[in-house]
């Protein structure tokens, strides 16, 4: 039977242990408690947490400085979660930089709470699976490296050490199953992984018998760095993103996911689109230290008034393609997401006339590339072949431009991660 993961909250006084009693009320994790002073490592020691919990009564809580301790101090990856009664932009900043990753305020309701502990405990889960499948790996890769040498050299005398060869060789065999098997084992985690990535692309559909919106998720590895998410927001506003981070894999797909966290949180407070890429730069820059960059679009659609309010962020340009077959680029006037602090992002909109689709895209689907004549699909033909679905409907133009693309490219695949999503206002309908 599965142990429950174990939590250690920290306390920095008395008074915020008698405010905070959510964790004082039969949580699904195994929970320590301890205060802040002397006796904090020895409570992190004893208790082998998966995740630690620091309640802050003051912004300049001691507890925020023992982010960084222990960071600094586990082995394997730690989440660290700053709960605090108030917290300024500037603390928020502070404690991100020291290493937490999350902050989340008292006044959140305990079942968020719950969901956004247990999101880092997956996420912390596949983490340490990962680091410890990689140590396995590396170790059992040196040491069949060594065994490959003992060979040639076991091989030039052959005829005085046959006899030892032959045990040297039934070594390497097993070494070499037990590669095998790590292997497997990382391909299950990988697949896993995938799918826990999988079930997080959004399933709401938006409001108004007028309105389509259909997509494509193609990832080019089993994680993928592009993102996409729609969100219901009060006033029957619909929230359409898309992403893109740099590279494919592990690191880029979690990225997206804190990134998608942070994000739906900024479009359920009412934010703008370009005050949503606003936060999740500085995000991005006080997490990942420009080491990571991501390029993105946010639109706010109004069903009522048929206006698609957006901003971007270094994504490739928006297309606006009209019944009649005319398509106009609306371009991202920000810079990529995690290159400079402080970086405004322009709101602007557009009005959806009966017919007119809204075409967003990662940069995958025009990075195809003709091995023959070393031609790249590029972003011109892309917009040639979406002018030819003018009169085509959105799940048939997309089907067309996947169809042409993957076409195009000599190995018949995608080089590179592609989402394609299309705001469709259906004709005839006002």
């Amino acid at each position: 039977m599965k142990q429950p993961e174990r939590i250690l909250v920290v306390y920095d006084s008395p008074s915020i242990k008698e405010t905070v009693s959510v964790f004082d009320q039969n949580p699904p994790w195994q929970v320590a408690e301890t205060n802040v002073g002397d006796d904090f490592r020895e409570a992190l020691e004893k208790a082998q947490p998966d995740l630690v919990v620091l309640c802050a009564m003051t912004q300049s809580s001691q507890a925020f400085s023992l982010c960084g301790d222990i960071k600094a101090e586990s082995s394997l990856y730690l989440p660290v979660v700053i709960y605090a009664l108030k917290i300024s932009d500037d603390s928020r900043k502070a404690a991100y930089q020291s290493g937490a990753d999350d902050i989340i305020q008292v006044s959140i309701s305990p079942e968020d709470l719950y969901c956004r502990i247990n999101s880092l405990l997956r996420i912390r889960q596949m983490v340490v699976e990962s680091q410890r499948r990689s140590i396995s790996l590396a170790r059992a890769s040196a040491e069949a490296a060594d065994m490959m040498l003992q060979l040639e050299e076991a091989s030039r005398r052959i005829s005085e050490q046959n006899e030892e060869l032959k045990l040297r060789d039934a070594r390497i065999s097993a070494q070499q199953e037990e590669i095998k098997q790590h292997l497997q084992t990382l391909q299950q985690e990988m697949e896993l992984a995938s799918a826990l990535q999988i079930n997080l692309l959004p399933t709401d559909s938006p409001e108004g018998a007028d309105l389509a919106l259909h997509d494509r998720y193609i990832p080019a590895a089993q994680l993928c760095g592009d993102y996409y998410d729609y969100v219901n927001r009060p006033g029957n506003i619909f929230h359409i993103s898309i992403a893109d981070v740099t590279g494919h894999g592990v690191a880029p797909a979690l990225v997206s996911v804190q990134v998608r966290t942070l994000a739906r949180t900024a479009v359920h407070s009412g934010k703008s689109p370009g005050e949503i890429l606003r936060e999740l730069n500085d995000f991005m820059i006080n997490t990942f230290k420009q080491d990571y960059l991501m390029t993105m679009v946010c639109i706010n659609y109004d069903p009522a008034t048929h206006i698609a309010a957006y901003a971007g962020a270094g994504h490739c340009p928006m297309l606006l393609l009209s019944k009649n077959g005319t398509c106009r680029e609306l371009p991202s006037r920000g810079l990529p997401l995690g290159i400079v602090a402080g970086t405004e992002f322009p709101d602007e909109q557009v009005q959806l006339a009966p017919g007119d689709k809204l075409f967003n895209y990662t940069d995958g689907i025009f990075e195809v590339t003709d091995e023959d004549t070393g031609e790249i699909f590029g972003p011109e033909r892309l917009t040639e072949e979406l002018t030819k679905c003018g009169d085509k409907g959105g799940r048939e133009t997309l089907d067309h431009l996947v169809r042409t693309a993957r076409g195009f490219s000599s190995a018949g695949c995608f080089e590179d991660d592609v989402t394609l999503v299309l705001l469709e206002r259906l004709p005839g309908n006002g």
